[in-house]
């Protein structure tokens, strides 16, 4: 169900996608799927630091989640410190 949630919110129209995510969030609460397509709104926002922590918090709710990690590992790369890169 957290896919389909996750792909329903970037499929959505941009005006109606923080509805979308909410109603998500309500649906499927502490889903990694979810937590991550949340987190790519906030990047699209150009707001890294709320993307980065719904990132860590995707990570933390499914540490096999590849997805998830590749996205936080891209997200330090272009946006991160030296510090946060190199950990």
């Amino acid at each position: 169900a957290g896919l389909l949630w996750a792909e329903s919110i970037r499929m959505a129209p941009r005006p109606q996608r923080k509805s979308k995510s909410a109603d998500a969030l309500k649906k499927a609460d502490n889903d990694p799927h979810v937590v991550r397509a949340i987190a790519e709104l906030f990047l699209s926002d150009r707001k890294i630091d709320k993307a980065r922590n719904w990132l860590e918090r995707a990570v933390t709710l499914a540490p096999d989640l590849g997805d998830a990690w590749a996205a936080l590992y891209k997200l330090e790369l272009e946006h991160g410190t030296d510090e946060r890169q190199s950990a």
